[in-house]
């Protein structure tokens, strides 16, 4: 099946999909530990919020990366690039929101 389809889209998507779980991960760890009903609906789900967050961020990822895939036309290496290189700033940037919400949850 991966012969048949257009790589250079398919990493697009790809990088599509993991932007969208990577804000996601990070909104929704923010919020629950800011709302004591929200960290206990997700609870709810798995048994854990921590296994909640990854189960729905998994599907982020995949529902996002489906539709990027289905909706985008053939790109080209330059935009790929750009794409991958937007991934990585998003992920520093993710990592960097959560741990300064922590530090800063910690210290007050």
């Amino acid at each position: 099946m991966i012969n048949k389809l257009n790589k250079t889209q398919l990493v697009y998507a790809s990088a599509a999909g993991a932007i969208a779980a990577v804000i996601f991960a990070v909104a929704v760890t923010i919020i629950a530990e800011e709302s004591p009903g929200f960290k206990a609906s997700l609870v709810s789900v798995s048994g854990h919020h921590w296994t909640t967050k990854s189960i729905f961020t998994a599907l982020v990822y995949l529902l996002v990366a489906k539709y990027a895939y289905w909706f985008t036309n053939e790109h080209k290496s330059k935009s790929v690039v750009q794409a991958l290189a937007a991934l990585i700033w998003f992920a520093v940037l993710g990592s960097a929101i959560i741990f300064l919400y922590f530090v800063w949850h910690y210290l007050r």
